[in-house]
């Protein structure tokens, strides 16, 4: 590990004297720097804390070991398989080890060494703020105006820097640079913060862009200024507030997404920095974002924010490339003791499939007609209190209509009770067992109407 690494963990590092520095220790509460950091003569990293912290309190709260403070020996190849035709480094190399197998194959940037790769333990996905923004992942969230997306991330950035709670759950620290686009720093963001109980000294992770001047994110230059910010002082998570104002191309292009893609995204998900986008809907929310189609093409996960029928704000996930325990949170803004959100329920949606076979369920359990109209099916939906699209309603009317037609040709048998009945495919119908034989058809029909049992009652639109 290189000495600008254990610098971009400490606080308020500042350079004294050519390779010296000063910065606050993590091991004990510094608002003045004590922790001199220095190099040695043979390029080891000294560390030592004026208030008397031993050099393993200091390592273990930047999660380092002493090993992390030497430089990397070169030493000869342990396999061919590393290096071709070469068995020892060759003479006058001056660098590091890693630096001596990356030089190795210029032809092939980016080669995985599958040795280290298998060697390492399981991934596990790490969490910045829970259910909520994976660590090191791409992030969308977007939502009708005024429904409060950047008092949200506001308040999830300000947390994540200062390693404070977030929804009621712990949150993992980290160095959060916020470019912002849409709020006036003494209007709006300082009477936010104040309303949320947050002092000054409180944010020194949290790097907050106001109106920026940079060049677009779609661009070569942009990409590359961004970077740098993010180099340079150690970021580890970065809110773009709101996507559409620093791009150049327009949104309905797709050429504008793939270029901020390869200057800007792409980079950041190779260095493993969590990436989140504030956007806005289109004319149909449901449809996600604004904009082209590959808009969403390298997005790991999509949160749609809003309003409930309560007040309530839920923020649901619309697309994910990753397993995730809980797509919908259900949240609530409050203002005492500070303006925070917290978390009111954390669940798993049904699939629109999944849903559909629910309400239908739902009404055959009420005994509805099924010969019901796509409007008569959602005024009986909505009697019972399930508000639906259209869309949704006319798929439960069409599927409660192929029911009662492949019910027309279903011959109910009773089940023999003998223990040498054949085995078959059985279903259980209004607490009778009875096996269904589709009459014209080479395979039985087995229909379980216990999704409602297994799924609950289904979710509101």
């Amino acid at each position: 590990m290189n000495i600008n690494e254990i610098l971009n963990k400490l606080q308020k590092a500042k350079a004294t004297s050519s390779g010296k520095w000063m910065a606050c220790c993590p091991a004990h509460p510094d608002q003045t720097p004590s922790l001199s950091v220095s190099l040695g003569d043979d390029e080891r990293i000294l560390l030592h804390c004026h208030a008397g912290c031993s050099i393993e309190s200091v390592l273990n709260e930047l999660q380092l070991e002493m090993k992390d403070l030497f430089p990397t020996p070169i030493k000869a190849v342990k396999s061919a398989k590393k290096i071709r035709a070469k068995s020892t480094v060759e003479e006058g190399f001056s660098g590091t080890w890693d630096e001596y197998l990356k030089n190795s194959y210029p032809d092939l940037p980016g080669l995985i060494d599958w040795e280290e790769l298998f060697n390492k333990p399981p991934f596990v996905q790490e969490w910045l703020a829970p259910f909520f923004i994976p660590k090191g992942k791409h992030i969308a969230v977007y939502g009708d105006a005024k429904l409060g997306k950047s008092l949200l991330m506001l308040e999830a950035a300000a947390a994540i820097a200062s390693g404070k709670n977030f929804l009621g759950l712990p949150t993992q620290r980290a160095k959060v640079l916020y470019l912002d686009f849409e709020n006036h720093p003494n209007s709006d963001i300082k009477p936010r913060l104040e309303a949320m109980g947050l002092q000054w000294e409180e944010l020194d992770n949290l790097f907050y862009l106001s109106f920026p001047d940079l060049d677009f994110l779609d661009s070569p230059s942009g990409g590359e200024q961004l970077q740098a910010m993010v180099k340079n002082h150690g970021i580890e998570f970065v809110i773009i507030d709101t996507i559409a104002r620093i791009v150049e191309g327009k949104e309905n292009i797709n050429d504008t997404w793939n270029d901020l893609e390869k200057y800007t995204e792409r980079l950041f998900k190779r260095d493993g920095v969590t990436f989140l986008r504030i956007d806005h809907p289109g004319k149909d929310a449901g449809k996600g974002p604004r904009g082209g189609s590959a808009k969403q093409g390298d997005v790991d996960i999509t949160w749609l924010m809003e309003l409930t029928r309560d007040g309530n704000i839920r923020i649901k996930s619309e697309s994910h490339r990753f397993p995730l325990a809980h797509n919908s949170l259900t949240i609530k803004r409050e203002t005492t003791p500070v303006l925070h959100h917290e978390l009111v329920k954390a669940s798993k949606l049904l699939t629109t499939e999944e849903r559909i076979e629910v309400l239908a369920d739902y009404l055959d359990n009420r005994h509805e007609p099924r010969q019901l109209t796509v409007d008569e099916t959602a005024n009986a939906l909505r009697r019972y209190g399930e508000r639906v699209s259209r869309a949704i309603a006319s798929a439960v009317a069409r599927t409660r209509k192929q029911r009662d037609e492949d019910s027309k040709g279903v011959l109910d048998v009773v089940v023999p009770t003998t223990h040498s009945a054949p085995q078959q495919n059985w279903s259980w119908m209004n607490h009778s067992r009875t096996q269904h034989k589709q009459i014209g058809t080479r395979h039985n029909s087995v229909k379980s109407l216990c999704v409602q049992q297994i799924y609950g009652s289904a979710l509101k639109a």
